[in-house]
């Protein structure tokens, strides 16, 4: 018998865990085009624009491929979710419904103007669609990142014959994790798209493709590169202490505390070993966690130990997909700083080591931003909305394991033929042009 609740995890998880890919790029591209397009309406230096034409095509790849990746999405709460659905759909379906209908709908005819207007429309009007889409597609992120919020934090709501209601719009979406962890997933969006930006134009210059203006890219995305990391750590940390108030189970399972304790350490490393209530190899700062979650080295910290059993998020994958995202986070606040000072110093394109080593820095976001989601939602186990609806009374009745796993191998292989598409169409753009002179970009 094929356990139907475990595939169906599985296949939403795939299914978000590939769409997140394109979302993250999407908002960072964003912010490059409306800045460069934004430098050629007040220079007219057609470096800048033709700067904009090569990255309004890496944003339309990656635009399209998040929408394909999407579309799916919503068929998975009727086919496999029906019960959350049921129980939740007047509010969840709500904040979906306005994201689709205002900030998707102004995204895609911006996009559709970057792409095919270049030579139709004004400068001004041109301008103008940049800073829609920038606008609208961080609308969007607003409106789903609200909605899975809520999912964490719920708030203006009462339960009525059996089912969510409305009761009060505002506390819904800004509900009390929203703004942090809108501002939280901006940030690891814009790093995404810096790093990506970054890195290709990195490569490009190395090649002798489009040189200058792949310097002007670096000139703008280093220094960004350098803000945007450090800045996560400050509003990363909000994010944490915020869990620490709303959700204690999930912090305590984030920092691998089995037991309660005043002046607890914080783990940099550890193999965490739920059976046995230990991290095995740690390698911990003595009483930093206490002081970092309340500014105290002698506080008192949660542990696991004060829940019951079945209310634990599973440790062992949390614990580990949290400090893999921190690592990360500090390779990349150490390389965005190195490369902000090679700038500094005038050394920054005499540095042939650091251009090599920043086209192989590209994918490091998009994995820190996979593990912080995955922590966030298995964190948030046993529910599916934090202390309401539990995730095993979510599922359709009616769905079978073998139906979910027919499903499952076909949406992989779906997913794995879009990637494949986006890794070779996105190379080959990136390849474009000619290294014997300067090319349009």
């Amino acid at each position: 018998m094929i356990d139907a609740l475990i595939l169906a995890r599985i296949q939403f998880g795939l299914s978000l865990g590939v769409h997140f890919i394109f979302p993250a790029l999407t908002l960072g591209l964003t912010l490059y085009v409306l800045m460069f397009e934004t430098a050629f309406a007040v220079t007219s230096n057609a470096i800048y624009r033709n700067i904009t034409g090569f990255l309004v095509k890496l944003l339309s790849l990656v635009f399209t491929l998040g929408v394909a990746t999407g579309v799916l999405l919503p068929f998975s709460f009727g086919a496999n979710w029906a019960k959350f659905s049921l129980f939740s759909g007047q509010l969840f379906g709500t904040q979906l419904a306005i994201e689709a209908f205002t900030a998707f709908a102004v995204e895609s005819i911006g996009i559709a103007i970057l792409v095919f207007g270049r030579e139709r429309v004004r400068k001004s009007v041109y301008l103008t669609a940049a800073a829609a889409v920038f606008a609208a597609s961080h609308l969007s992120a607003f409106w789903i990142i609200s909605a899975n919020s809520w999912l964490q934090t719920p708030a203006g709501y009462a339960i009525q014959n059996g089912t969510v209601v409305l009761i009060d719009f505002w506390k819904a979406i800004f509900n009390p994790s929203t703004v942090v962890r809108f501002a939280h997933t901006t940030l690891a969006a814009w790093l995404t798209g810096t790093v990506a930006v970054a890195g290709i134009a990195a490569w490009r210059y190395r090649k002798g493709i489009a040189p200058d203006a792949a310097a002007r890219i670096l000139s703008l995305a280093v220094p960004l590169f350098a803000l945007t990391a450090v800045s996560q750590l400050v509003v990363g940390h909000s994010q944490a202490v915020n869990v620490v108030r709303y959700q204690p189970v999930k912090d305590a399972a984030y920092e691998g505390m089995f037991s309660p304790q005043n002046g607890a350490p914080l783990y940099l490393f550890g193999i965490p070993d739920a059976d046995h209530t230990t991290i095995h190899a740690a390698i911990a700062i003595p009483k930093l966690l206490s002081f970092l979650e309340s500014f105290s080295f002698n506080s008192r910290v949660n542990g696991l130990d004060e829940f019951d059993r079945d209310m634990r998020p599973p440790v062992n994958v949390i614990f580990t997909t949290f400090h893999g995202m921190i690592g990360i986070g500090f390779i990349l606040i150490g390389s965005g700083l190195i490369g902000f000072f090679l700038q500094l110093r005038r050394r920054l394109f005499a540095a042939d080591w650091f251009l090599r080593f920043l086209p192989f820095l590209i994918p490091l976001p998009l994995v820190a931003n996979e593990l912080g989601w995955i922590g966030a939602e298995v964190g948030r186990q046993p529910w599916v909305i934090y202390g309401l609806l539990r995730t095993h009374n979510a599922i359709s009745p009616a769905v079978s394991g073998e139906r979910v796993l027919i499903a499952l191998i076909m949406l992989s292989v779906v997913y794995a033929a879009l990637l494949f598409a986006f890794i070779y169409f996105g190379a080959r753009l990136v390849n474009s042009g000619s290294g014997a002179a300067e090319r349009r970009f």
